[in-house]
């Protein structure tokens, strides 16, 4: 989203970097949970997903590693990924069964 509050037509990308869950269990008490979360993007950098980039995914050594789950409502790091292995059971259940 630009400052206008305009969705971009063009995929856009960012590196971040993955943080210690420290980071999120402090920022977002009683919400963070590190069996199913990742915590991503560094505070100093202001770089992370925002509106609209909910289910977009974090990928790591052209994996599929998390999916963008929540942030704080300014956009600031670090933002919460759900993580994918965490679900990889259900995951390839629920593809089998498709």
């Amino acid at each position: 989203m630009d400052p206008k509050g305009d969705f971009s037509n063009t995929l856009q990308e960012v590196e971040l970097t993955v943080q210690k869950d420290q980071e999120c269990e402090s920022r977002f008490q009683g919400y963070y949970n590190k069996a199913t979360g990742i915590c991503v993007g560094d505070p100093k950098v202001n770089h992370a997903f925002f509106k609209g980039d909910d289910g977009g995914p974090l990928v790591c050594k052209k994996a599929a590693a998390g999916i963008a789950s929540f942030g704080g409502p300014d956009g600031s790091a670090p933002m919460v990924f759900t993580r994918v292995s965490s679900f990889l059971s259900w995951i390839k259940k629920t593809m089998k069964n498709s």
